[in-house]
């Protein structure tokens, strides 16, 4: 059944109470605010349709998304049954955003500093290959795909694993160095069959300054800090959502698996105060 928006609400209304009380905030501070919280333990089990798309996130299922091809299901979560998760496949001998997971979740424009918090589990035989994305912030054009410097304005701050699980960054923004998105490891490798917290916060460049923040965690652990980013060229630029993105790829099908992969993904949070201290 749909979940009713007024108890959404309430839930959002819950979470932001509690992220406030743990994190100390005071009035001279901005107010935490929730602006996207998506979990799955109201939705039963079974595949993860248009009806559940649109409720929990406010967006119609394109053919990238993997909804209309069953390639999102809401499952028992494998290490605590009963709670509820949703799982992910990745097509066999297929690459990119049409072969597993790959929306846009919009959030509410105009906050210069947000936070982006999930969970990630890899399944036990999942085959790494040469590496694949993860989900992360973005803003303006969302550029992806090996778009060019200089025909965009906006970024991305996805993830990727990498061979043998190495987990890093995955940059876009205005300036960066590489053709297809800046690489930047984060010393540490994901592994099969547990789960992962993915926390990350970006702030926005003033326009014509290069005073922008990138701030990556996993599982609580500060991992990566870069100062003196350029996100944004633009002051209509805002962090506008996150890239619900997931797939194998790489351009060339020597990075897609020989055998249908799958992960699972849990507690979806995009809010203003850091998510860490309630944890």
């Amino acid at each position: 059944m749909p979940i009713p928006f007024g108890f959404r609400r309430r839930v959002l209304a819950a979470v932001t109470a509690a992220i406030l009380a743990l994190s100390g905030a005071s009035q001279a501070q901005e107010p935490a605010k929730v602006l996207l919280h998506v979990a799955f333990d109201q939705r039963p089990i079974g595949p993860y349709d248009a009806t559940a798309l649109h409720d929990d996130w406010g967006v119609e299922p394109s053919v990238s998304s993997g909804v209309p091809q069953g390639r999102l299901e809401v499952v028992d979560d494998p290490l605590k049954a009963g709670h509820h998760v949703l799982r992910v496949r990745y097509e066999a001998v297929a690459i990119g955003g049409d072969s597993a997971m790959n929306f846009r979740a919009p959030v509410e424009h105009g906050h210069a500093s947000v936070w982006f918090q999930y969970r990630v589990m890899f399944a036990p035989d999942f085959d790494w290959v040469k590496g694949g994305k993860l989900p992360g912030l973005g803003g303006g054009d969302f550029p992806t795909g090996c778009i060019k410097t200089g025909h965009f304005d906006g970024f991305t701050t996805r993830l990727m694993w990498r061979l043998e699980g190495r987990a890093s960054s995955y940059l876009y923004y205005p300036g960066k160095t590489d053709a297809c998105g800046d690489d930047i490891p984060l010393g540490v490798s994901f592994e099969r069959n547990r789960w992962y917290t993915i926390t990350q916060q970006v702030v926005l460049n003033d326009p014509g300054q290069a005073n922008g923040v990138l701030v990556q965690y996993i599982d609580g652990k500060l991992l990566k800090r870069l100062d003196h980013q350029v996100w944004r060229n633009g002051d209509t630029v805002g962090i506008d959502g996150a890239k619900i993105e997931t797939f194998f790829g790489g351009g060339t099908m020597d990075w897609a698996p020989q055998t249908a992969q799958y992960a699972f993904y849990d507690e979806f949070l995009i809010t203003t105060q850091s998510p860490l201290a309630a944890q």
